[in-house]
């Protein structure tokens, strides 16, 4: 029994950032909120900033298609207007506020947060979110 406790002990230790934590942090948060500011700033209906290579050449949308403007009405709270160009886009956007937000918290508090994930739940996580992504894509052709 003792040994289980250490275990989870181990598991939920929230200690300290290292320098090379703090560093991915930071650099992940610069990346969250370029995203960020790249929806509130780039009207994809004005501005083409990406050109789908894919449309392109078979004249389907890709599995991204409509995800700028999604990210975009996500940043102006056009829910409804998201959800119509890409299923994911508020998701995203969505997410890249809270990771952030969780990050900055990490750094303010120089501490790791208490929200641990089993590496094989996030595999399994990533994998689903594919599928159903996918599946969403074959029902948009």
């Amino acid at each position: 029994m003792r040994a289980i406790t250490a275990t989870a002990r181990r598991r939920i230790k929230n200690g300290p950032l290292t320098p090379v934590e703090r560093r991915n942090r930071v650099a992940g948060i610069g990346l969250l909120f370029s995203l960020i500011l790249y929806a509130f700033c780039v009207d994809p209906g004005k501005v083409t900033v990406f050109r789908c290579f894919f449309k392109e050449w078979t004249g389907w949308n890709c599995f991204t298609c409509g995800l700028s403007h999604s990210l975009h009405a996500s940043a102006r709270l056009d829910w409804g207007a998201a959800v119509q160009h890409h299923l994911f886009g508020p998701f995203l956007f969505l997410s890249a506020w809270a990771l952030s937000a969780y990050w900055i918290f990490e750094i303010a508090t120089d501490r790791k947060g208490m929200l641990r994930v089993n590496p094989g739940t996030v595999r399994a996580g990533i994998i689903a979110v594919a599928f159903i992504w996918l599946a969403y894509w074959l029902l948009r052709l």
